[in-house]
């Protein structure tokens, strides 16, 4: 462990807050505001001993109406760490849409594919409004050279992911010939009741990905139709509808990216006990499957996905599978969804950069 100092000035004298606390998202202390002291002249502080190699992002939570907030209030007061120097991360946080500040420790593994790099050529992007409720849009990211036939991707909750320019990401990786070609379908939508509904309901979304998107995919933009090139990509609830695809539909997708998956979910069509159970019990697929999550989140979450994993490990799945140091966030995400691509379609000897 390593203590982490944090420091926030009122930046509003004529309502000054009467309690400051430090939200670190997705961890584990959800729900359990870090409180800061303050110093009678403004400036508010406190000192946390946080895992060596944490990744998270956090905000600062003043509030200016009460001494004793319950969460609900602490969320909504959320805003980002006013210095410049720290990172953004723009794609806002659970309970509020301000923008996150990113928090990296000394030993946080490197995510070398984020950031823009000279000389790299960029794909293009064409934003397609669909005229549905579920996704509402589509933004198609095509690369630079994208080949013959490339992979086809399908990345949910895009809605987060292009305002965090994961195209980036995708440039870079294609660029150095880590992983081949691939067009990727971007699908956006508000997170909220909507998209509850559809990714948790798979006679909605699994007819639209199969019937409707793949073969628009392969029409418009020339995809490969062999499901082993067919990759589908989701966090939370679209993490539960992404395994649960690729254990009842591997004849279409045969690559599955799972992040952070909510196999905790008990409400609706789709539960994630039944996804557990069918990798339990239902004949092996050929789908390939990579699946993380946070050591930090939610106990239940965790759970569930070492559930999942202890009944596909003795079947033969061909899995991979890993815990990181963070949480329920996009701040480790984006830098799982490159390790994820690189580890499904890149090269078995490919070592990422320090």
């Amino acid at each position: 462990m390593t203590l982490a100092g944090f420091r926030w000035t009122e930046s509003d004298p004529s309502h000054p807050a009467l309690f400051v606390a430090l939200r670190i998202i997705g961890y584990d202390w959800e729900e359990k505001p870090l409180p800061l002291k303050h110093d009678g002249e403004g400036n508010w502080s406190g000192e946390f001993d946080l895992p060596d190699d944490l990744r998270t992002s956090y905000q600062f939570c003043p509030v200016r109406d009460t001494t004793s907030p319950d969460w609900d209030t602490v969320m909504a007061a959320g805003e980002p760490d006013p210095r410049g120097s720290v990172e953004l991360l723009a794609c806002g946080a659970w309970g509020n849409k301000k923008q996150s500040s990113i928090l990296e420790m000394p030993g946080a593994p490197p995510q070398p594919w984020l950031a823009r790099r000279d000389g790299v050529p960029r794909g293009t992007v064409k934003h397609v409004d669909t005229g549905r409720e579920w996704p509402k849009a589509i933004d198609v990211y095509t690369p630079a050279e994208p080949g013959k036939e490339p992979i086809a991707v399908v990345l949910l909750d895009g809605e987060a992911w292009m305002k965090i320019d994961v195209t980036t990401t995708f440039d870079n990786l294609i660029a150095e010939g880590i992983v081949p070609p691939f067009v990727a379908a971007i699908l956006s939508y508000p997170f909220g009741p909507s998209r509850v509904r559809a990714l948790t309901d798979p006679a909605y979304y699994l007819p639209y990905l199969l019937d409707g998107l793949l073969p628009w995919m392969a029409e418009e933009f020339g995809v490969s139709a062999h499901p082993a090139q067919t990759v589908l990509i989701g966090q939370s609830l679209g993490g539960l509808a992404a395994i649960n695809a690729g254990l009842h539909a591997p004849e279409r997708i045969g690559v599955v990216l799972a992040q952070s998956s909510s196999l905790w979910w008990t409400d609706g069509p789709l539960t994630g006990q039944a996804v557990i159970d069918a990798a339990a019990g239902n004949p092996v697929p050929a789908t390939r499957f990579w699946l993380e999550w946070g050591v930090f989140e939610s106990r239940v979450l965790v759970e569930g996905n070492r559930q999942l994993i202890e009944a596909m490990a003795p079947r033969g799945y061909q899995m991979k599978s890993q815990e990181y140091q963070g949480g329920h966030d996009f701040a480790c995400w984006r830098g799982g969804l490159a390790e994820g691509l690189v580890s499904l379609l890149g090269s078995r000897n490919y070592v990422a950069p320090a």
